[in-house]
């Protein structure tokens, strides 16, 4: 053997490491942090922590607002701060405390408690008097009431959020709900026919769970730790169950609906009714298990009765080595839900970005998704979400690549099926494309819509092309396509501008399209950016802005924000390929969304990746 001194290529850990252990006896945050020595809370550990460092946190609630005085440098990925559980141990860090009340029985289901004293002390912070709208500093407690603004309290029964509503009325009728009372120092509470709680109840008390004392982006990640229940929570914690957002014309208000540990950037297919009659809703997801994406995760459909605010379990139909994320639509017209996905027919784990062939499913159902009728329509294309036209020709976009599977140049085509009582009869529709000189990856994703006057609408991807030697560049902006023939031909396509003619600036993002049927407006969605974008970044703001169909431009004065990343979120971090229904009691534009992350970004671990419901109203 060599006596040559052995040197590994690579360290597995270059920084120190501390031990939190709020359960050892030996536990002081006067020690020395050490495995033997550990530190009572995660803010000891925080304040010892510095570049590179690991804090290891073990089993334990720990209740604390954690300072972070030191950050990662946000060029050097190896300087981020960690952390991490020990392994196979469970580790909470809560900005809730419990909340052990008598609670006095009202009549009518409803419950009333008053909140603890602590939180009216002089500079104590209190949510449940603060406004749950963003950026909205004045108090809204004490107020006169019937109606009641919600607050920043947040209620955990069982570890579920109950919902806060806005007046006592409201709550008396809504199981699982609870609102704060006009002088703010009680909680009315109604917890569906199962009577008080004697335990596991939760009361929002702390502002943040991890606050950052410094300027830029966090360069921290946390492991294993389920960081939650902060009233407003920053890029670490998993999100208040309500927030609102007001910016005219709309008020967006926000709720997280699906946990996932999946960084991708779609976790759910497109919601539909599964019939004109019912109120429930269906979509699939992604069932992660970990915070790895592992190829044998399950995709299954689940089911929403009360407008995707909760959801249950349907069924299984595969897992990603076997088939892509299903997507529903429902064809009011002739009363058949559809269900199409991607089943692989050649798996390559090491194929350029993952690629490999592929067939198109679809499966009809005339009894709202008891039972299916399945043909494969397709191969090697992607579809997406279609509409009945007026004429009752269903139109269903889709994508190939000119040159074959693997290339990156889209194009646009469109199939078209009319129903025959047992399945559908397809055609062939019109065909767009954008040579490379146009669009880098040509055109993809589309977004179409029938406009008031029957013409069909399309909205699509399209990227940059940077400036060469003979050739100025194509600036980052949406494309759009019409036919006027119910889908048998495509326009060319051409630039979306604003009503001035000048360009909205959009990177290579997924766009949405919506026609209200309440009002007959017509509506873009799309990520905006300050100007042209260079390939798919940024995705940190989602806006909404109305088409004028007679134009094809958008009304500047009309562009609103649905979305935006936190302030201390990383900038490449992503909003986007969002899915979309609207609320049939309301009239309301309905979004599911989850964060997710850029392949560039070096914060990888500890975001919320949740699917938040956004829910939109339109001023009229």
């Amino acid at each position: 053997m060599s006596t040559r001194e052995f040197r590994p290529n690579a360290e597995p850990h270059l920084g120190a490491t501390w031990h939190v252990a709020q359960q050892s006896p030996a536990a002081s945050d006067e020690g020395p942090g050490t495995a033997e020595r550990p530190f009572l809370t995660i803010t000891a550990g925080a304040a010892a922590a510095d570049m590179g460092d690991r804090v290891i946190i073990h089993e334990g609630v720990y209740r604390e607002e954690v300072p972070l005085p030191r950050n990662g440098h946000r060029y050097r990925p190896h300087t981020i701060i960690r952390y991490e559980a020990a392994p196979g141990e469970r580790v909470w860090l809560r900005g809730s405390d419990p909340f052990n009340a008598d609670w006095d029985t009202l009549g009518d289901g409803t419950h009333r408690a008053p909140l603890p004293e602590a939180l009216f002390a002089d500079d104590a912070y209190n949510p449940w008097e603060l406004s749950a709208v963003i950026n909205e500093t004045d108090p809204v407690r004490p107020c006169e009431g019937p109606h009641l603004p919600e607050t920043r309290g947040a209620l955990w029964v069982g570890g579920e959020p109950l919902r806060q509503l806005a007046s006592i009325d409201a709550v008396r009728r809504t199981s699982d709900s609870f609102a704060v009372s006009p002088d703010g120092r009680l909680l009315i509470a109604n917890f569906g026919g199962r009577g008080a709680p004697s335990g596991d109840v939760e009361l929002a008390v702390r502002e943040r769970c991890f606050r950052p004392l410094f300027d830029d982006e966090p360069m921290i990640e946390t492991v294993g730790i389920q960081v939650e229940h902060a009233a407003e929570p920053g890029p670490l914690c998993y999100a208040a169950p309500l927030s609102i957002r007001q910016e005219r014309p709309l008020t967006v208000r926000r709720i997280p609906v699906l946990r996932s540990t999946v960084r991708i950037c779609r976790a759910i297919g497109e919601p539909a009714y599964v019939s004109t009659g019912s109120a429930r809703m269906i979509v699939a997801r992604e069932d992660s298990v970990g915070v790895i994406r592992s190829e044998d995760n399950e995709v299954c459909t689940i089911t929403s009765d009360d407008a995707g605010r909760t959801w249950r379990r349907r069924e299984m139909l595969g897992t990603r080595r076997q088939i892509g994320l299903a997507d529903h639509f429902l064809d009011e017209q002739n009363g058949v839900l559809l269900r199409w996905y991607t089943r692989h027919t050649d798996f390559d784990p090491d194929g350029a970005h993952g690629r490999r062939d592929h067939e198109v499913i679809l499966d009809t159902s005339r009894d709202g998704g008891a039972s299916w009728s399945s043909e494969v329509i397709d191969h090697g294309t992607y579809y997406f979400r279609p509409l009945v036209h007026s004429t009752g020709t269903l139109v269903w976009p889709y994508t190939d690549h000119v040159g074959g599977a693997g290339h990156h140049h889209g194009r646009l085509r469109l199939r078209l099926g009319e129903w025959n009582g047992g399945r559908y009869a397809w055609s062939d529709g019109g065909v767009a494309e954008a040579g490379p000189d146009i669009s880098s990856g040509g055109l993809a994703e589309p977004a179409a819509v029938e406009l008031p006057d029957g013409r069909i609408f399309i909205l699509l991807r399209a990227g940059d092309v940077r400036p060469q030697q003979n050739s100025p560049g194509v600036p980052s902006v949406k494309r759009w396509c019409v036919s006027d023939d119910a889908g048998k031909t495509l326009s060319r396509p051409k630039i979306l501008r604003y009503e001035d003619g000048t360009y909205l600036y959009s990177p290579r993002s997924f766009p949405g399209v919506w026609r209200s049927r309440t009002t007959d407006r017509v509506f873009v969605i799309v990520n905006t950016a300050r100007s042209s974008a260079v390939n798919c970044d940024p995705r940190t703001s989602v806006e909404i802005g109305e088409l004028d169909p007679a134009t094809l431009t958008v009304r500047r004065d009309s562009m609103a924000t649905i979305e935006r990343k936190h302030p201390e979120h990383h900038p490449l971090v992503r909003l986007s390929n969002w899915s979309q229904i609207e609320e049939r009691e309301s009239g309301d534009l309905l979004l599911f969304m989850q964060l997710h992350m850029s392949e560039f970004c070096p914060v990888r671990q500890g975001y919320d990746f949740r699917v938040f419901r956004y829910q939109i109203t339109m001023e009229d």
